[in-house]
């Protein structure tokens, strides 16, 4: 008796053959071409009919997608990549670090908000609206240091051995907004600076001698507060700013790192000694808002326009320049890497503004009339 067939189960020339589900990376062939399977990539074409191309053009995109994985897996945080970043010693000093360590938390808590934790996942449109959120309350010049901040902690991280992160093309990007001045910056001269001075030393003798000494030499507030008496060299006749040597990761350093030497006159010399031991003495710590006040009611009292003590840079570097010194010499006096920099620290003195420069002689021609110029009469052979 014949075996009765299942009618469950659908004849055998009915059967479609199994097909074998394959999870990892792999190729496979649809007719005449080669196509790719990569996980987290999906499926692609290899474009090509030759089996040892696609081998070839699989093995090596295979080779990218796990390198891809291990540097994936390695990428640390945005927080964690900033608090590093932060940390590691750049040759900045107290405040430059501080500054820094603000600018970088409040990129990542921006970010976060986005719901980017992770560098990879930066692109230039979340960049462009973490910009524009930002100009609506800051200035451009603040823009530009918040970005500086960014570019330059993504590019140290992805320095690091091992990386970080990856190289990412957002932080090889130019700035994204320049400051353009309107004309030139109005700045105290010489005299006026005088009558400022003549002001202050009734308020506050430390402050006046603080002023005195930063327009004859060019220093920074921060760099008042440190200045030492083996700085003005007398066998030399220059007043040196050099970094700390040995000092501990977050000690006080000069800003870039870097050495400076400023030739000055032996008046000069004294002054900077008076000016430390008055310092020392009162333990005068040179606060940016106490110094601040001090400075706007000396500024009322004398009839002198100072928006605050960098003031004193620009004209230093204006009346060196104005004596002659190259451009490139005044740039190391005040320690700036761009002379770009350095050139918009020049301005123009308020009491100049108003005066009226003549016209040079040979720009009289423009306003002569053509007949006068060309004899229009004239015969043309």
């Amino acid at each position: 008796m014949a075996k009765r067939r299942d009618v469950s189960e659908p004849p055998a020339h009915r059967r479609r053959p199994t097909r074998r589900h394959v999870r990892g990376a792999h190729r496979f062939r649809r007719g005449r071409r080669w196509y790719a399977y990569l996980p987290g990539e999906g499926r692609f074409a290899l474009g090509t009919d030759d089996e040892a191309t696609a081998d070839r053009l699989f093995r090596a995109r295979l080779a990218a997608h796990v390198e891809r994985k291990a540097r994936l897996a390695a990428e640390k945080t945005l927080d964690v990549i900033a608090e590093q970043y932060s940390l590691a010693p750049h040759g900045w000093t107290r405040r430059s670090r501080k500054s820094t360590k603000l600018r970088a938390a409040a990129f990542v808590e921006a970010m976060a908000t986005q719901g980017i934790t992770l560098p990879s996942q930066l692109t230039t449109t979340a960049l462009d609206a973490w910009r524009a959120a930002r100009a609506k309350k800051r200035a451009a010049a603040t823009i530009n240091r918040d970005e500086d901040v960014v570019r330059k902690m993504l590019r140290w991280a992805a320095e690091q051995t091992p990386p970080l992160c990856a190289p990412m093309p957002v932080a090889k990007r130019p700035r994204m907004r320049e400051i353009e001045r309107q004309g030139r910056q109005l700045i105290p001269s010489p005299a006026e600076v005088a009558r400022l001075v003549a002001a202050l030393v009734p308020l506050h003798h430390g402050l006046g001698l603080a002023v005195t000494v930063a327009v004859a030499t060019g220093l920074r507030l921060d760099e008042l507060r440190h200045l030492s008496l083996s700085a003005a060299d007398l066998h030399e006749g220059v007043v040196r700013v050099q970094p700390e040597r040995g000092a501990a990761d977050g000690a006080w350093t000069s800003k870039g790192h870097r050495e400076r030497r400023i030739p000055v006159g032996r008046s000069v010399m004294d002054l900077v000694a008076d000016f430390v031991r008055w310092r020392d003495e009162h333990r005068w710590k040179l606060a940016d808002s106490h110094t601040g006040r001090l400075l706007a009611a000396a500024a009322k009292t004398a009839g002198v326009e100072i928006s605050g003590m960098h003031d004193l840079r620009r004209t230093f570097v204006t009346e060196a320049v104005r004596a002659g010194v190259p451009l490139t010499q005044v740039q190391d006096w005040v320690g700036h890497r761009d002379i770009r920099t350095t050139q918009r620290y020049l301005g123009r003195y308020r009491s100049d503004a108003s005066v009226v420069a003549p016209a040079p002689a040979a720009l009289a021609i423009l306003a002569a009339r053509p007949a006068d110029v060309i004899s229009l009469t004239a015969n043309v052979r």
